[in-house]
């Protein structure tokens, strides 16, 4: 990988952008420390995460409760005390990364 420096990577992102879309990677650093890295970003295959996701809640696409109503209310779908983010249970996404 090639390093640029963040100055070099802001007057010539252009330039590096048609070389990531050929292939190639660069890496920006400042004062020799990497900051981030340039890549190409592989297309998304449909169907990649079949296999992957062996878990899908039953209300995962109900309908989300009021946010104004708190968590330990009369009810309420969640138990009380369980954390709330704005109103909603904080959940956990799944990321799956591109394969190589």
């Amino acid at each position: 990988m090639v390093q640029v420096t963040r100055e070099e990577a802001a007057s010539n992102l252009g330039r590096l952008l048609e070389q990531v879309g050929q292939g190639k990677e660069f890496v920006i650093v400042k004062d020799g420390s990497p900051l981030a890295r340039l890549s190409p970003v592989a297309p998304r295959q449909p169907g990649s995460a079949v296999g992957i996701v062996t878990y899908v809640a039953e209300d995962f696409d109900a309908p989300q409760e009021d946010s104004s109503t708190p968590s330990d209310a009369p009810n309420s779908r969640h138990p009380p005390g369980q954390r709330q983010s704005k109103g909603h249970p904080i959940g956990v996404a799944l990321v799956v990364s591109g394969s190589s």
